[in-house]
């Protein structure tokens, strides 16, 4: 019985696309904010929240997609620690405080719901528990997922090189289906 294989490199070029989305959302929110320079509510105004929202689950869809892309491959293919067993950047990149940051501000953005306080000229999220002790004010927050994305697209190729790599020298795995 042949078993088709699902194949990992869509979800690469959906990274890419996310982190395009989220660039556009940053965008956005950079326009709104200058807009809206003065804090006049608790809560920043629909538009500034959903682009703010947009960046961090665009950020955030962008790093799972490419968790995913590993994920299909077979175990043989993608030991344990793969990604950050790939080199010095990506392991860097893996183990930053801002991952684990962004992830649960993700969960609290699509599962619960997070507190936005006026701070200063403009208005912060609240802190999610993790050991990163950035901006939580709404702009420097988004222009770090924004970097942080970044950084893990320009390792793509790499990740993607090294994936062929692995896929290619594996005499069990092919893209159709078992040898």
């Amino acid at each position: 019985m042949t078993q088709t294989r699902v194949k990992w490199q869509p979800y690469l070029g959906a990274a890419r696309r996310r982190m395009a989305i989220a660039r556009f959302h940053l965008d956005g929110l950079q326009q709104l904010l200058h807009q809206h320079s003065e804090v006049r509510s608790d809560a920043p105004p629909i538009p500034v929240q959903a682009y703010f929202d947009g960046v961090v689950t665009s950020v955030s869809a962008a790093i799972e997609l490419v968790m995913q892309a590993i994920q299909t491959l077979p175990p043989m293919v993608r030991p344990p620690g793969f990604l950050a067993s790939l080199s010095q950047d990506v392991a860097e990149w893996y183990s930053e405080p801002f991952r684990e940051d962004l992830r649960k501000l993700r969960n609290r953005i699509t599962h619960f719901s997070y507190v936005k306080a006026p701070e200063g000229l403009n208005w912060a999220v609240q802190p999610v528990g993790s050991a990163w002790r950035g901006s939580r004010e709404l702009w420097s927050y988004a222009r770090c997922a924004v970097e942080y994305g970044a950084r893990l697209e320009s390792l793509l190729p790499q990740i993607e090189a090294e994936i062929v790599a692995r896929v290619s020298h594996d005499a069990h795995y092919s893209e159709t289906g078992p040898a």
